[in-house]
C-alpha cells in the first residue's frame, strides 16, 4: 500500500480552500454522476466550491466519512458511508455501499468518482481480485 497516496487523498477529501493546491490537481474532475439527487460533474476548484454550495443548499448536515482505503500506484478506492439531514423535510440519508476512485498525478488528486457499486469501482482502478 502506498501510504503516501492514501494520506493525500485523506487530506484532499477534507481540504479547506487554502489547502486546494497542496493536494488537488488544478483541473480536478469531481465525477458525481451517479448520485440519485443532483448527478452533476464539477471541475476545478471553482468546482469545488460549487459542489459545497450544492451541498449547503439541500442538506442541513452532511458528511462522508472514510471507512477503508485500497491502492496501487496512482489511484486510490475509499469506501465510504454518506450521511446528511436534508433541508425541509428533515429527512436522514445513511448511504454505506459508497465508493470513491481517487486518481492522483504528482502528488495531487486529479479526479475524484462516486460509485454505489464498490465491487465496480475496485474493478475500474485495477484493484479487484
Amino acid at each position: 500500500m502506498s501510504q503516501e497516496s492514501v494520506d493525500v487523498v485523506r487530506r484532499a477529501l477534507s481540504a479547506r480552500r487554502s489547502e486546494f493546491e497542496e493536494v488537488l490537481d488544478p483541473a480536478l474532475r469531481l465525477d458525481l454522476s451517479e448520485r440519485v439527487f443532483n448527478p452533476a460533474v464539477y471541475e476545478g476548484y471553482e468546482g469545488i466550491m460549487r459542489w459545497r454550495a450544492d451541498v449547503a443548499d439541500i442538506w442541513d448536515s452532511y458528511r462522508s466519512e472514510p471507512e477503508e482505503f485500497f491502492d496501487r500506484d496512482d489511484v486510490v478506492v475509499v469506501f465510504t458511508r454518506e450521511r446528511g439531514r436534508a433541508k425541509g423535510s428533515g429527512i436522514e440519508v445513511d448511504q454505506h455501499p459508497t465508493a470513491l476512485l481517487c486518481r492522483l498525478r504528482a502528488g495531487r488528486v486529479t479526479e475524484i468518482r462516486l460509485y454505489h457499486d464498490r465491487e465496480r469501482a475496485l474493478r475500474d482502478a485495477g484493484l479487484a481480485e
